[in-house]
């Protein structure tokens, strides 16, 4: 399968230039026509992409404002920085991503890029969106960047006036392992995913291939329902094998045409709203990102657990290699105030779950 040439970015004050000209997405395009569509993905670094003297210049990608920042020195001595990238807005909500630079001459000179995007809003636009917000960056002893932050679902987030992040991972049982739960009704999504219950929720995003993708699937036998996903969550339509991108939508400020996402409003299946923890890691200092891997069944309760939240800022690598994150969260929602833990990373083998070799595994260690 092809690699996506192409990404547009769309958030406000970019001109068409610049759009035309971002960088290569890591996620590969399932289409057979060479058509741009917006979807959800990184957006890398490009020549175009620089602020001098500071990270987050006011205007830089179209956002006015940033909050939340989070700061390291890599291994090879270079300034990694992230944020909120919150656009006409200093507040929590919807429309918000997460920027990172990258400078390699100690500060004079940075080159920004998105590690975790979602375009289903031109810029800031209160609770009709996702959100993703308060980053954190660490690196591991073999030199991979990590960069965690919180991602929710349209409308959802902590904040009031928003939909609270439900209880649980939004993830079910079959067969023994955790598969993200999908719906394709939306008056479900405030409901919790169970795993005795294959009708409320009756699909999951099964095993992921060597390309990135992965077929929805019925509960109740297995069997195909003829859509899909990528590791970003764009849905796609599936036909003799082969991921089309046919599914679209409107930016919900604009008249812009997105790819589906089944964590957007508007999506033919959608997940279970509730906060989910995710990733992506850089092996080049920030100038391009991987894939996500969203964190909710290894480390959040599946019961009296509603947000768990990244606490934003900086991890820590042992001596041994171990990495360690601060969290916290905000119990079964009916107490305000915030419970703090670690979670850290230990090498392990082969995941089952995707077929893919990866050299660490996240377990919760101290909750208070």
């Amino acid at each position: 399968m092809k690699k996506n040439e192409k990404k547009k970015l769309w958030k406000q004050g970019l001109g068409t230039a610049l759009v035309c000209g971002l960088a290569v997405a890591v996620f590969p395009a399932a289409k057979a026509d060479a058509r741009d569509l917006l979807k959800a993905g990184p957006i890398n670094t490009t020549a175009e992409h620089v602020t001098q003297n500071q990270p987050f210049a006011e205007r830089t990608a179209g956002s006015q404002y940033f909050r939340i920042p989070a700061f390291i020195v890599t291994q090879k001595g270079n300034l990694l920085a992230a944020a909120d990238a919150r656009y006409s807005t200093t507040g929590d909500g919807g429309g918000l991503d997460t920027i990172a630079s990258v400078s390699t001459d100690n500060g004079k000179t940075w080159n920004y890029s998105f590690p975790l995007y979602f375009p289903d809003s031109d810029g800031y636009i209160g609770n009709t969106a996702t959100t993703i917000i308060d980053p954190a960056l660490v690196q591991g002893k073999d030199g991979e960047i990590y960069c965690i932050a919180d991602v929710n679902p349209t409308g959802v987030t902590t904040m009031g006036g928003y939909k609270a992040p439900g209880e649980g991972t939004g993830y079910v049982k079959v067969n023994g392992k955790d598969y993200l739960a999908v719906t394709d009704n939306y008056d479900n999504v405030n409901t919790q995913p169970k795993d005795d219950d294959a009708t409320t929720y009756a699909y999951y995003v099964g095993d992921w291939d060597e390309n990135g993708y992965a077929k929805i699937l019925k509960r109740s036998d297995h069997s195909e329902t003829g859509y899909g996903v990528d590791k970003w969550y764009n849905l796609y339509k599936v036909e003799n094998g082969e991921y089309k991108d046919t599914l679209t939508q409107k930016q919900v400020n604009s008249n812009t045409d997105i790819q589906q996402n089944i964590f957007y409003k508007g999506s033919a299946l959608h997940v279970y709203n509730t906060g989910y923890m995710m990733y992506a890691k850089t092996y080049d200092d920030g100038f391009t990102w991987t894939d996500p891997e969203i964190l909710n069944p290894q480390i959040k309760r599946p019961t009296k657990e509603t947000a768990l939240l990244v606490s934003p800022g900086q991890g820590v690598l042992t001596s041994d290699g171990t990495i360690v994150i601060p969290f916290y969260d905000h119990g079964d929602g009916k107490k305000m105030q915030a419970l703090s833990g670690l979670m850290i990373m230990e090498k392990h083998g082969k995941d089952p779950m995707t077929y893919q070799e990866r050299d660490r595994r996240w377990l919760l260690v101290i909750r208070k």
